[in-house]
């Protein structure tokens, strides 16, 4: 059984997708364009996963790819605190998903524009600041609340006790409630700010109707989103790209330890427009082995934040 909504099979090295991939800010791919991507399951909580990639202060001491990550600015704050606290909090009761606290200026928000010092070949060993400069935008910064269907190989078929790597069956048929996308009951995200972990609230089913064909998943976590800023020299037309990741949490086993919440990380990049064949051709590989080298960083900087911080607690 796998969601339909995974863009990236589950863990799977770095790769050039078979066909392009969508992205928020440009969608589907015309004649040329390509997508590199990436999967993996993290031994850390979503929260943590984001915070690795959002704090761009600690980028040098992770990441062999990007080596750097330097803000060229930030978006500007046009609601108070006081605003932004009842807007939090109004979105968290309306919808229950989780807002971001504001964690500083070091970390990337929506809207801020940075620049990556990346280094086509993560292990040339050449000091921060000598790879090739790369401005980008954030696009998407936003929690993962969705329910999916997913096509069942046996009507007869019950749940098992992880029933997807990237989400948790909550429905078998129609009717309210029950975490039913069809019901009136609020869909609860499964994030927790300052919390090491979540004692997960299963909501799978373990009956499954024999007349059912279809069950739901509740997908939550994180999406983070940036696309390349064009420029005089390079404009969007001639290339542009946009990076996607995705932190989904998986929740803990039914019969196993309720603490173990991991994150199903996704990451692709499409690149578009008349020079995008030219990208692929020239440095398609090299990009796979960097995107593959990002995930393992990422993961091992999460898993270690996971065993000494347990907390999504930014530092200063």
């Amino acid at each position: 059984m796998s969601s339909t909504t995974d863009p990236i099979p589950p863990n799977t090295p770095g790769m050039i997708a078979p066909k392009p991939i969508p992205t928020p800010t440009h969608g589907n791919g015309g004649a040329g364009s390509f997508s590199v991507g990436c999967s993996t399951t993290v031994a850390a909580a979503p929260l943590i996963c984001l915070d690795v990639v959002l704090n761009s202060s600690k980028y040098p001491e992770w990441n062999r790819f990007c080596r750097q990550c330097t803000i060229d600015s930030q978006p500007k704050q046009t609601t108070t605190k006081k605003q932004q606290e009842d807007d939090a909090l109004s979105r968290h009761n309306t919808t229950t998903s989780v807002a971001l606290p504001d964690l500083g200026e070091h970390y990337l928000k929506l809207g801020t524009k940075f620049t990556f010092d990346v280094h086509m070949d993560p292990d040339d060993g050449k000091p921060i600041g000598s790879g090739r400069p790369t401005q980008l935008e954030v696009s998407v910064l936003e929690p993962i609340n969705e329910v999916v269907p997913v096509e069942q190989s046996s009507p007869s078929t019950s749940p098992s006790r992880r029933s997807s790597p990237r989400s948790s069956v909550i429905s078998t048929s129609g009717g309210g409630g029950g975490g039913d996308p069809a019901g009136d009951g609020p869909v609860t995200s499964g994030l927790g700010l300052g919390h090491r972990r979540r004692k997960s609230n299963m909501s799978a089913s373990s009956n499954t109707s024999r007349s059912s064909r279809r069950k739901y998943v509740r997908r939550t976590g994180w999406r983070v989103a940036w696309k390349t800023r064009p420029s005089a020299l390079l404009p969007g037309w001639m290339l542009r790209s946009e990076r996607v990741q995705e932190f989904v949490q998986i929740d803990p086993a039914p019969f196993g330890p309720r603490d173990e919440i991991q994150t199903a990380y996704a990451c692709w990049e499409t690149f578009y427009g008349v020079l995008a064949p030219v990208v692929r051709l020239s440095v398609g590989l090299q990009l796979v082995k960097g995107f593959g080298t990002w995930m393992e960083d990422m993961k091992a900087r999460a898993e270690e934040l996971e065993r000494t911080e347990g907390a999504f607690a930014p530092v200063g």
